[in-house]
């Protein structure tokens, strides 16, 4: 099931999670130019579907970019071709009208369509971000989302790779990426209803992935407090080695004033023979 322009959660607090969502270009119908032609034509819309994750029931479908019709008035010179009654005396001086087409230019006052692009879907999220509906970080999700899609035709995956997770089974693997649940992140958050959706082997194998990432945590913070500790000394070695050679530069200094102020030593007069 899929609703047109409506934003699938509509709570009061702010959104923090953004929702399952992903894109496509549809040809969308353009009466304007139908009307002109008489002929059915399309221009290109892109759109997005949005979803929670692990709803595979219900979706919303918004306008990314599409397209408007604006109407104004602008000032153009039409040339056209105008009969005029000229007056001309005869032969016997009688006067007759005669038909003269010539030119004539007018300015003139005439409805111009414009097309112009529209992005529905992102005006909605300013909106929602400016009433606090959303967070900046839910706001900015969907923007990355979109831009990578736009470049690349697809969209990351935002975590660790659920397809390439192996300790759950590759049938639940192939449940949940279906469900939209496509990393390890999202499993671990998964909620009530995604469980139920999922069926058998769904609550082990959220509490497996909560679990890993527990330990991967642990082990990252363990990693970075190492490496801060190597750093550390490494600066410290840095500042002793440094403090050496400077007190052998001095010491080399000063035996050198030593040496160049030491007075010097006369001999005794060779004796004559």
């Amino acid at each position: 099931m899929q609703r047109l322009g409506r934003e699938f959660n509509s709570d009061h607090e702010a959104e923090d999670n953004p929702p399952r969502i992903r894109f496509d270009n549809l040809g969308m119908e353009d009466r304007h130019r139908g009307n002109l032609t008489g002929n059915m034509e399309y221009r290109n819309t892109t759109v997005v579907y949005i979803s929670a994750y692990g709803d595979t029931k219900c979706e919303v479908i918004d306008i990314v970019k599409g397209f408007g019709i604006e109407q104004r008035i602008v000032q153009k010179e039409v040339t056209k071709e105008v009969t005029r009654a000229v007056q001309k005396i005869d032969d016997e001086g009688q006067p007759y009208y005669e038909d003269l087409n010539e030119m004539e230019t007018k300015t003139v006052e005439v409805p111009e369509f414009i097309y112009t692009e529209t992005t529905p879907w992102f005006d909605k999220l300013k909106e929602r971000l400016k009433h606090g509906q959303i967070t900046q970080d839910y706001h900015d999700y969907c923007h990355k989302m979109y831009k990578r899609w736009e470049e690349t035709g697809v969209l990351p995956v935002d975590g660790e790779p659920l397809a390439e997770w192996k300790m759950i089974s590759a049938a639940l693997r192939s449940k949940f990426i279906e469900m939209g649940i496509n990393t390890v992140e999202r499993l671990a958050d998964a909620t009530e209803e995604a469980m139920q959706s999922a069926g058998m082997g769904a609550r082990d194998a959220k509490r497996k992935a909560t679990n890993y990432l527990n330990v991967s945590n642990d082990s990252i913070k363990a990693a970075a407090a190492i490496t801060n500790m190597e750093q550390k000394l490494e600066r410290a070695e840095a500042a002793t080695h440094k403090m050496q050679s400077d007190y052998d530069d001095k010491i080399a200094e000063l035996e050198a004033k030593i040496k160049a102020n030491e007075p010097k030593k006369i001999g005794r007069p060779k004796k004559e023979s």
